[in-house]
């Protein structure tokens, strides 16, 4: 991967010439998608943002093409640039100018909680559109359920889910975001700055100013009119993706300087990707380290 990162450095046409490569393996690997994501951040963060923004001009272009030899239609890579290829550009240039990658997780933040304004903006009746959407997606499980109880148990699930999928959906954007920045900015410490990005990471707080907007869109959530309530609770699962980020970078800090500390890390972030019940407690921590400032428990104290 290192070895991805210093090629693609090395001019516009290796650039290109991976990303574009990425870019297609993505076809058959998925995954790959985010590692095209994280190069367009990295020559961003490296060469400035008009190099970064040629860049997603040309992968643009290439998927044009390439979506109407497959499937004759080119506007589906126009869509997927400005949903994905576009902000991860403008979240890079933000880390690249501000040098802050707490603005920078802010700022794919704040993509996130436009996605879902403007969404509500555009469906009056978001959990309708959901409800329709996924038990169209879920219509074989639905008709072949062993019972009809079974059934109906699905279809509440589905129900209870298309309350939050607007929120749901914001968030995996805003998370891939995150997760292809962080990779870039590894990329570039790892290449001319060993050990940066780990400083960075660990230091990741959230303003208490946010803290307490996020406060007051959960009390508005809890006893706000249910069309207000219903956006407010889809604009905390946004933000989830923050603090859940700083929660676990809090907790990575905190583990430092423990005796079993790899074990520990191996255990922290085995939870994060693979327990989604985790998710609520750690971002809750992240939440309260605006003001309890929890890594203050591993600096020495001064004599």
């Amino acid at each position: 991967m290192r070895s991805l990162a210093a090629f693609t450095l090395r001019g516009r046409t290796q650039a290109a010439i991976a990303t574009l490569g990425v870019m297609a393996l993505s076809l058959v690997l998925p995954p790959a998608g985010l590692v095209s994501l994280a190069l367009i951040a990295l020559v961003t963060l490296r060469n400035g943002g008009r190099e970064g923004l040629e860049l997603v001009g040309l992968a643009a272009l290439f998927s044009a093409v390439a979506g109407s030899l497959a499937v004759g239609n080119p506007w589906a890579a126009a869509v997927y640039a400005v949903a994905l290829w576009l902000p991860m550009w403008g979240v890079a240039l933000v880390l690249r100018e501000r040098i802050s990658l707490p603005l920078a997780l802010q700022a794919a933040m704040l993509l996130g909680i436009l996605a879902v304004l403007g969404f509500f903006a555009w469906n009056k009746q978001p959990a309708l559109f959901w409800e329709s959407f996924l038990s169209t997606l879920f219509r074989p499980m639905l008709e072949n359920a062993p019972t009809p109880e079974d059934a109906a148990q699905l279809k509440g699930h589905l129900v209870q889910a298309s309350e939050y999928m607007t929120g749901i959906v914001a968030a995996g954007l805003a998370t891939t975001l995150i997760m292809a920045l962080f990779l870039a900015r590894w990329w570039q410490a790892e290449l001319f700055n060993p050990g940066g990005f780990g400083k960075e990471y660990l230091a990741i707080r959230a303003p208490g100013l946010l803290s307490l907007l996020t406060l007051g869109l959960l009390a508005t959530a809890v006893w706000g009119s249910e069309e207000i309530g219903r956006l407010c609770r889809n604009l905390l699962v946004v933000l989830t993706v923050l603090y859940l980020c700083i929660g676990t970078a809090t907790l990575h800090s905190l583990c430092a300087n423990v005796r079993w500390r790899r074990w520990l890390l191996v255990l922290l972030y085995g939870v994060v990707f693979i327990v989604p019940q985790a998710i609520l407690p750690i971002a809750l921590f992240g939440l309260a380290d605006s003001w309890a400032d929890w890594r203050r428990l591993k600096r020495p104290r001064a004599a």
